[in-house]
């Protein structure tokens, strides 16, 4: 079935490379768009707490994802000025729309407030900007914004940027072992455009399955480490076995697809029912790491049967001469050892 598959790849590589680049295109507008999609809600729809959240946000404002919390320091203010204070903080409230005043409390030189609004986590966070604008314009300069909505939008660039380094550190990381492996050839690029087609396109199923589900905040990161792992341990043992098979009277292709080939569609499907059984647990947020974990084995496998034969056959071939690679020259050279050991005559 994989060596047919591998064929067929083969003769119609040209629509398996432009199947792919369509499904990592969309995959990359569905990952821009992924964030306003994503939640950190713990909640369990239909249990009684759920509805009792939902009963104070529709009748009380009391929304915990989609409240602000200000905080506003004065020195020496007269009732009046406080309640100057609190007229502006109105005002400054009314850019959010639908949004109310819920708390409010003078202390110890320290204004508190709480706005709440009917909003979810990210659609609130969207409005943080707004906000303290709203308040500096209203004569409130210095009042502090928080609570989870202005949290999640001063947070999420951060983490998205520190995310974005560790990407890059990981990739060069990945290319110096690869480099290390395979040496200077262009098989070391085999795992990253794998990779870079797995996660992708997991990413644009993710996106999708989002409109429909809850998907945590985290499952991005999931994909992405899950994807990039998979697509090194596969290419690495399919490019192996290729380059074993370059002296065989078979096809070395067809070879390759029944031993390592068959053995990477055999791992990504225990890794996806592995795992896919946090699917099991009846916690939206714990469904949405099952279901990203169920996802991107899935898609790897695909590229295994599809992709990867294209890969082999243009990248695959051992061109390197001046550089094997450090971790091959050792396996070579600790073979030879073996080999002379075992044809030295008894004593």
């Amino acid at each position: 079935m994989l060596s047919r598959c591998a064929i067929f790849s083969i003769k119609a590589q040209r629509l398996v490379i432009a199947t792919w680049i369509v499904l990592s295109c969309a995959g990359i507008l569905g990952a821009i768009n992924l964030d306003k999609h994503l939640t950190t809600s713990l909640e369990v729809p239909g249990t009684p707490s759920a509805q009792a959240s939902q009963h104070l946000a529709d009748r009380f404002f009391e929304n915990t994802e989609g409240t602000f919390t200000i905080l506003y320091k004065y020195k020496q203010a007269t009732p009046g000025q406080i309640a100057g204070f609190k007229s502006s903080l109105a005002k400054a409230a009314a850019v959010i729309p639908g949004s109310q005043v819920i708390q409010e409390k003078a202390f110890a030189g320290t204004l508190y407030a709480n706005i709440g609004t009917s909003f979810d986590l990210n659609e609130a966070s969207q409005y943080t900007d707004d906000l303290r604008a709203a308040l500096l314009a209203n004569g409130l300069q210095g009042a502090l914004v928080t609570g989870p909505p202005a949290i999640k939008s001063d947070v999420v660039p951060i983490l998205a940027s520190d995310l974005q380094r560790g990407q890059l550190i990981a990739i060069v990381l990945a290319m110096g072992l690869l480099i290390a492996t395979l040496g200077f050839s262009w098989a070391v690029l085999i795992p990253m455009l794998f990779g870079f087609a797995t996660i992708t396109t997991s990413l644009g199923i993710i996106y999708l399955l989002a409109q429909k589900f809850l998907i945590v905040l985290y499952v991005p990161n999931i994909v992405e480490l899950i994807g990039l792992g998979l697509a090194i341990d596969y290419s690495l043992l399919m490019v192996h076995r290729y380059r074993q098979n370059r002296d065989l009277t078979s096809d070395r292709l067809e070879a390759t697809m029944k031993t390592a080939g068959r053995t990477a569609v055999i791992s990504g499907m225990t890794v996806a029912l592995g795992l896919a059984t946090l699917l099991l647990v009846p916690i939206p947020f714990v469904r949405s790491l099952g279901l990203a974990c169920l996802v991107v084995p899935l898609v790897s496998i695909a590229a295994a049967a599809t992709l990867q034969p294209v890969l082999l056959t243009h990248l695959g071939k051992d061109t390197s001469r001046t550089f094997k690679g450090l971790i091959g020259y050792n396996f070579d050279f600790l073979t030879k050892i073996a080999i002379a050991k075992r044809s030295e005559p008894l004593e």
